[in-house]
Formats: structure tokens, sequence, C-alpha cells
């Protein structure tokens, strides 16, 4: 008798989840994407990736000024909002994030002055695999009342595990 087959899910995430992804040892290449409408204004987010060492020490970041370190691509800075889908996004080869990196966090920040995740309308961020697979969703607007007259967020951390 076969194992069944191995089959992914997609679930909104909650504020201060946790997700084990230890099981997909074959995932090679992630995307996180972050999407957000305008609601009448132009308003700017930046997603990026912030590098960390085993001394938990910041060895580098990848964000719309720096958009190409350790595996790891920013796509272009999207300054409006406008259009459908994501906006900005960030591709993560894992093959290529050198061994001395343990930790990848990926924060979003509002650059445009005086606009908290309040003001912003279907805010979300996202984590695909290289197919386009959803694997994580968090709606932005919908699970951070606690935060939303922010103008930042921790949206995710990747932790390399022995």
């Amino acid at each position: 008798r076969s194992a069944p087959k191995v089959q992914r899910v997609n679930f909104p995430m909650r504020k201060g989840a946790a997700v084990e992804m230890a099981q997909c040892t074959s995932l090679k290449n992630v995307v996180v994407s972050v999407g957000w409408d305008i609601g009448g204004m132009s308003v700017d987010l930046d997603v990026s990736a912030v590098f960390f060492d085993k001394e938990a020490k910041n060895v580098g970041a990848v964000y719309y000024d720096n958009k190409r370190q350790c595996g790891v691509v920013h796509t272009g800075d999207n300054q409006t909002g406008e259009g459908e889908g994501d906006d900005e996004t960030i591709n993560v080869d894992l093959m290529k994030v050198p061994g001395h990196i343990l930790q990848i966090f990926f924060v979003v920040n509002i650059y445009t002055k005086d606009v908290t995740f309040d003001t912003l309308k279907n805010a979300y961020v996202r984590i695909s695999d290289s197919h386009g697979q959803e694997m994580l969703r968090f709606d932005i607007n919908d699970r951070c009342t606690s935060n939303s007259h922010g103008s930042g967020l921790i949206i995710s951390r990747f932790c390399r595990s022995s």
C-alpha cells in the first residue's frame, strides 16, 4: 500500500500564528508578495527582506533600493498601489541563500507620510511557491487590529534549521 499523495493547502494566517514548513523540504523557491488597493489616493508600501546570522547580527537586506542579494530578488518598487493583484514581490531562491544566513525577516512598511494600515483597502501579504501556488496569506486589514494605526509590520520569518 502506498502513502497518500502530499496535498498543499492554503489558509488565512492570524496575527502571531506560526507555521512549520519543515515538511516542505522539496521547496526550492518562494515568493513573498504584498498587495493593496489605493482607495482614492496613492500609497507606497514597501516589502523588504532582512538577513541575520547565528549571532542575530544584521548581515544585509533586499528592498526597493537594493534589489538583489544572497539569492533574494526584489522585483521593483510600486509607489502607488495601482493595478490588480500583487503590487510588490520578493523572490527567494532558497538554494542560493548563503549558509551563514540563519534567518530572513520579511517586513512591510508604509512609506507614504500620515498613512497607516487602517487607511488601506484590501491589504494583504501572501507566500507562494515558484509556480504561483499560494501557501499562506495574511489579510492585513482583517487581522491586524491591534497595530492597524502603525506603519510597519514584520510579516514573516524564515529560519534555517539544522
